[in-house]
Parts: C-alpha cells; sequence; structure tokens
C-alpha cells in the first residue's frame, strides 16, 4: 500500500509518497536536476569521486558497494526532505495519510477525509 501525505497552504495542495523513493535510487544525478535539489546533487558528485577514490584502495567491488549504499540513503530520504523543504516554505502536513495508488487517486480521495487540516481561528 502506497500512502501520501498531504500538505496545504492556503488554497494550494501538494501531495509527498511516504516512502522510498525509487526515482532518486535509480536515476539519481537526473532526479536531482528535475526536481532542483542542488544541494542533494552535489552531496551525490562527492560521493562518487570518494567512492571512485576509496575504489583504487578497497577495488572495484568497494566502488559499486559505496554507490550502492549512496543510492539507497537518498531513495530513503528523497521524500522525506521533499516534505520538510515544503513544510520550511510555510506548508502545513494533514493530520492523516491518504492510501491511494497515485498522487491523482490521492487528490481524488480527499474530500472523503474529514478534518484533513486543523482549521485557523478567527
Amino acid at each position: 500500500m502506497i500512502f501520501y501525505i498531504v500538505l496545504k497552504k492556503g488554497s494550494e495542495l501538494k501531495f509527498v509518497k511516504d516512502g522510498f523513493n525509487w526515482p532518486a535510487f535509480w536515476f539519481t544525478w537526473i532526479w536531482a536536476i528535475v526536481k532542483k535539489r542542488w544541494k542533494l546533487l552535489w552531496i551525490y558528485i562527492i560521493g562518487v569521486l570518494v567512492s571512485f577514490g576509496l575504489g583504487l584502495i578497497g577495488g572495484l567491488g568497494l566502488t559499486v558497494l559505496c554507490l550502492f549504499g549512496l543510492r539507497i540513503y537518498l531513495g530513503k530520504n528523497g521524500n522525506k526532505w521533499f516534505l520538510n523543504e515544503l513544510i520550511a516554505n510555510g506548508f502545513t502536513a494533514g493530520r492523516q495519510k491518504i492510501n491511494a495508488a497515485d498522487s491523482f487517486e490521492a487528490e481524488e480521495r480527499l474530500p472523503t477525509f474529514k478534518n484533513m487540516f486543523l482549521e485557523e481561528k478567527a
């Protein structure tokens, strides 16, 4: 099951998948460029250079192991970082997660969730 966290800023809604980010794992540098995650792109580039440097010392297996570990780290944390970035930019996270196949279905199911966001008091 896939769960989405709903964030709201005014009338704008964003849906962030809760869990592993497969595009960040498989297409790391492309994902970072498309999503404009420049800090993560630099971390990945530095990680690649370090892993190749370690590969000179420990061989190809160490390089592959370091790159695989780096990709797992980015895949595991990619959605969490995006969520934190949205919250830092003024979005408010809903109190419930929505179970849906994709973000479009999550948006369709949103009206069924009562009191998703705490209403602001005047």
